[in-house]
């Protein structure tokens, strides 16, 4: 039996963005973060956006994406340029691509996950 966060992840995104992109549910990074596709997810379209030379991505400076919530790591001053990048990135683009999830709360598989 599924046990489901209590937080809800909402759409992030502007509402004049061309692309719409529906992930089926929002992971641990997203309860947390309650922004859609900004753990692993975040990060492989982040990448497929490099790879695929959209102008606005190629624009910020290169960076390894964060997978975790910026407590978990050991040492996470290390890590805030990281994450200021990475809200760089997330703010650009929610103008051009809403992000939402097919479950807007995190599925985990005991009451206690």
């Amino acid at each position: 039996m599924p046990y489901y966060d209590d937080r809800i992840v909402p759409a992030h995104g502007d509402s004049e963005a061309k692309v719409l992109l529906i992930n089926e549910a929002p992971g641990p990074c997203e309860a947390y973060y309650q922004i859609p596709s900004v753990g692993d997810q975040g990060g492989n379209i982040y990448r497929a956006l490099q790879r695929a030379e959209i102008g606005w991505v190629n624009r910020v400076e290169k960076f390894t994406w964060p997978k975790l919530i910026l407590d978990q790591y050991r040492f996470p001053e290390r890590m805030r340029q990281i994450f200021k990048l990475r809200d760089v990135v997330l703010s650009i683009r929610a103008k051009f691509i809403k992000c939402t999830n097919a479950y807007n709360r995190w599925p985990r598989s005991s009451r206690d996950s």
